[in-house]
């Protein structure tokens, strides 16, 4: 599914309508089946992040310290947020597409994670020069 040519042209031809409408949808719904894939092979899923949780000595207050009872739990919040997450982040590229932004809407949220991605690595290097103690406990050595 190609991107429709522009607002202005969606304006222009009431037939454009239907196809941007389609677009949309499709973006997002891929976009979403992509969070979903993402999270499930990432090792972000709920059973993966109770693993991680069991495994290092930790619990939710008021639970039992069982795996299935911390990845119902996280079951709550994991699937609805990426399921939210998949669906903006199709609707920002679908807009950026619509309103003809220069390069593409999935161009600009690839620059913006890359970008943030970056970021996220100087600040940690940047801790792990200025407390040497934090750098082992987050991983680095």
């Amino acid at each position: 599914v190609n991107p429709p040519r522009g607002l202005s042209y969606i304006i222009a031809n009431p037939s454009e309508v239907i196809h941007a409408i389609i677009y949309v949808l499709v973006l997002c719904t891929v976009c979403v089946l992509f969070a979903i894939a993402w999270v499930e092979t990432s090792g972000l899923s709920a059973r993966d992040q109770a693993e991680q949780i069991i495994k290092s000595g930790l619990q939710i207050p008021g639970f039992r310290s069982s795996e299935s009872i911390i990845r119902e739990k996280l079951n709550e919040y994991i699937k609805p947020l990426t399921i939210l997450s998949g669906f903006i982040v199709g609707v920002i590229a679908a807009l950026a597409d619509l309103l003809e932004v220069i390069g593409t809407g999935t161009g600009i949220l690839l620059l913006v994670s890359i970008l943030w991605q970056y970021y996220q690595i100087l600040i940690r290097e940047r801790i792990a020069e200025t407390y040497p103690a934090i750098s082992r406990l987050i991983g680095e050595t």
